[in-house]
């Protein structure tokens, strides 16, 4: 870890919570996995997931029980490609959702996530500004109508694809 956690969060303009805060007073070695578990707000951790650039700070929310974090990490940019690999298949479908919506979402997660059984997800999977033209194509007569009007709105469908 670099430095004191703390100062990292206040370095990416994050208040801490107050369990954080006190327990960072009470420990030599501060963590990150301490650091950021000592909050039990999901709300709090949800935020820093959601708005944190440091890989370090990421890797470490990716293992969070709370579906709250992992959604506001799913959604953050800044998340490494392989950490949205793995939240793809998170069992809480809004994760997943989240995950799809991501522009920095590979290319091949999207392909899998928009075979997905939850209309959500492939709505979201064809709202991606980085969705591939044939995942675009593929779900033009999708059951869902909120596929299929995704795949209209987004300026990447083909006029061809769009009946």
């Amino acid at each position: 870890m670099t430095q004191n956690g703390l100062q990292e969060l206040f370095d990416l303009s994050i208040p801490p919570c107050e369990e954080v805060v006190e327990w960072a007073s009470k420990q030599e070695d501060q963590s990150w996995e301490g650091l950021l578990m000592a909050c039990r707000y999901h709300g709090w951790r949800g935020f820093v997931a959601r708005n944190s650039r440091s890989v370090t700070i990421l890797e470490q929310l990716a293992k969070d029980k709370d579906e709250w974090v992992r959604r506001g990490l799913a959604y953050n940019p800044s998340t490494p490609a392989v950490i949205l690999s793995r939240l793809a298949q998170d069992e809480d479908g809004w994760v997943q959702v989240a995950v799809a919506s991501n522009p920095s979402t590979p290319a091949a997660v999207l392909e899998v996530l928009a075979k997905n059984k939850n209309g959500w997800v492939r709505g979201a999977v064809v709202r991606n500004p980085n969705v591939p033209t044939a995942v675009l194509e593929g779900l033009t007569g999708d059951e869902d109508v909120w596929v299929r009007r995704g795949v209209a709105s987004n300026p990447n469908t083909p006029d061809t694809a769009v009946h």
